[in-house]
């Protein structure tokens, strides 16, 4: 019979402990990446839209086309681009900048954010989407940037 004394049970729970930061760590990642993307959905709905040459069905054009080369992808409806196109022009003054690649130090393998105030940034990209999506419901985008630059 295997001995679980003290010592043992003690490092079990550790282990468990880890594995469910780590859970959170990777989840706040896959949030914070699928947020960038949003945002990038939403620029160039933005851009052409300031176009206007694409008529009034673009964000439905989007949708159908981003549908048909993305099918896996869920989060593609006419009012979730809408959305995106509104978390855009919010915050537009920020930067997403590309992966950096080459011999750099690990902590700049990831993309960089620049922009005027780099702990918006922060906030935004680490907030759920729903949290998002609730905020441009209740608040213009020049409101939701004073609320965020105070926390």
């Amino acid at each position: 019979m295997f001995n679980k004394d003290k010592e043992y049970l003690e490092c079990i729970k550790n282990i468990s402990k880890s594995y469910k930061n780590c859970q959170i760590k990777a989840s706040l990642k896959v949030n914070s990446e699928m947020l960038k993307f949003y945002y990038l959905v939403g620029e160039g709905v933005s851009k052409l839209t300031k176009k206007n040459t694409y008529g009034n069905s673009l964000i439905e054009n989007i949708s159908k086309d981003l549908k048909e080369r993305l099918p896996s992808l869920s989060g593609l409806s006419v009012t979730n681009i809408g959305y995106m196109k509104r978390f855009y022009e919010a915050f537009s003054d920020i930067e997403i900048y590309p992966q950096l690649v080459g011999e750099r130090p690990v902590e700049l393998i990831y993309p960089q954010l620049g922009g005027k105030s780099e702990s918006i940034e922060n906030i935004v990209f680490l907030t759920p989407w729903g949290h998002i999506k609730y905020l441009l419901d209740k608040c213009s985008g020049n409101y939701i940037c004073a609320i965020v630059e105070k926390m």
